[in-house]
């Protein structure tokens, strides 16, 4: 295969070189130029111009076989020396379009399964494929540049992941996928554990099926993204994939990356791959990526020995849950609250959040026999909100330890020092947020207001009693005169 000349419109001398014809500088019409947004693959014993060295030749192949598929590259998006990654060489505008595609440069399918069973049969032909050079620029398997710990090897899961919420989700997930190989029909025969794994991994990574791009195409595997840095945080990312315009009258769909800022020299522009309302466990089991909002999940359930448990279930499951203001299994008789360390702020009647919502279950839980006349039937219509704010001293001391002691349990499941993860790194500081926060509540039970001295205050009854007010039970005489009895 030919080496590659990457040109840029910067490089007018060698560009006038390498495509003049032989009487081009004896003052003969010279051929045309390139367009300014083209890569050019050299003709058959060319001089080669090269702006880059031999470790970027995958990047410069790949922007090469861009071009030759009608897509166009910025000519200040360039190879990096450092590592087979796309920079820029100089500064770009925002909304500048670094990569314009057309569909057919892409790998499409209708899904995200059928992506990567065509990427699969793909990476079988070899270099016979119409996208092998597409495939070349991918991670390999077993790069580090392929973040998803369902790449992990059991033993690595288990020590990495000691005491996560996550490392459930990451061998069920792992195990459905080795099941999926066993059942799956359109993967290519002989698809190992390994290539299956690895693919779903690099669609995971670098595939978009959201957004306007998944609904006009499907799943969309992009030349180029995996030469960016990708993310599923758009928080962190200055690049969008979109679906644009071009030919006559934009007619031709294309698939575009557009800078959401200005770049500068050496910048590595970071594209925004994924749906903004995925949650931040499914970002790490596919990508890897730990957010800063990473949560933890605390379960409370209702005791089947409850001397009040029809009650509560039927307030639960009237009230909470059929709002969808809680997640409840009414199998289990459980209430899931995920909690990121933006979310453990202190709780109370005004502020609504998933910390209110926890308190707000767990006071319902914790009615005993004292404040159990809070779930006759008169009261039924409003029990739910009474619950937003304490019911009495009890009550909320119960709510309080409670949920201490859930927290203290899942803190003494997570190892010591070096050992840890960044994900139970993350996970047990949200936890210790949240018992640093009912700490300060139970230093605060004698400053609450609790549901009986609330309802007096409603009847105007929390003030010195009246003696107008005191009547004799015997002789139905008041012990005073009221004001209006004087006139």
């Amino acid at each position: 295969r030919a080496r590659i000349c990457w040109l840029t419109v910067h490089d007018r001398a060698a560009v006038d070189m390498a495509f003049a014809t032989p009487s081009s500088t004896s003052g003969a019409r010279r051929r045309p130029r390139p367009s300014a947004l083209c890569y050019r693959r050299p003709c058959r014993g060319q001089t080669i111009v090269s702006a880059s060295s031999a470790e970027v030749a995958p990047a410069n192949t790949l922007l090469a076989w861009i071009s030759d598929r009608g897509g166009a590259v910025d000519p200040r998006v360039a190879p990096s020396r450092e590592q087979n990654a796309l920079t820029v060489s100089s500064t770009v505008p925002v909304d500048t379009e670094l990569l314009v595609l057309p569909p057919e440069a892409c790998l499409v399918a209708e899904d995200a399964l059928q992506l990567t069973s065509k990427l699969l049969a793909e990476r079988g032909k070899g270099d016979e494929s119409a996208y092998a050079d597409l495939i070349a620029s991918l991670p390999p398997p077993g790069s580090a540049q392929l973040r998803s710990p369902v790449l992990w090897d059991d033993d690595k899961i288990a020590s990495a992941l000691e005491g996560s919420q996550t490392l459930e989700k990451v061998v069920d997930t792992k195990q459905g996928l080795l099941n999926e190989l066993e059942t799956l029909e359109q993967l290519p025969d002989g698809t190992t554990p390994e290539e299956y794994l690895w693919a779903t991994a690099v669609i995971w990574q670098f595939a978009i099926d959201s957004g306007p791009v998944g609904r006009e195409f499907g799943a969309v595997l992009m030349p180029g993204l995996s030469l960016l840095s990708a993310s599923s945080n758009a928080s962190v990312t200055d690049c969008v994939v979109d679906v644009g315009y071009s030919g006559f009258f934009g007619r031709n769909k294309t698939l575009t990356v557009k800078a959401k800022r200005n770049f500068e020299e050496k910048d590595r522009p970071t594209v925004f791959i994924g749906s903004e309302e995925a949650d931040p466990v499914s970002d790490f089991v596919e990508r890897g990526e730990v957010a800063e909002s990473y949560p933890v999940t605390l379960k409370f359930g209702l005791a089947p020995f409850d001397a009040f448990l029809d009650d509560k279930i039927d307030i639960v499951e009237t009230y909470a849950a059929r709002d969808d203001q809680i997640e409840y299994d009414a199998e289990s008789m459980q209430a899931s609250f995920t909690i990121s360390a933006a979310d453990a702020t202190l709780p109370n009647a005004e502020m609504p959040g998933v910390i209110q919502d926890l308190v707000q279950f767990m006071r319902l839980v914790c009615i005993s026999a004292t404040d159990a006349f809070l779930l006759e039937s008169i009261f039924r219509n409003d029990v739910w909100y009474f619950m937003s704010a304490p019911v009495s001293r009890e009550n909320e001391s119960l709510v309080i330890s409670s949920v201490v002691n859930e927290v203290e349990a899942l803190l003494a499941e997570y190892p010591e020092g070096d050992k840890m993860s960044e994900v139970c790194g993350m996970e047990k500081s949200v936890l210790r947020k949240v018992r640093q926060l009912f700490a300060r509540e139970e230093n605060a039970l004698d400053a609450k207001e609790y549901y009986q001295e609330r309802r007096l205050k409603e009847l105007d009854l929390l003030r010195p009693v009246d003696e107008c007010e005191i009547v004799d039970s015997e002789t139905g005489a008041r012990a005073g005169r009221a004001f209006d009895d004087n006139y």
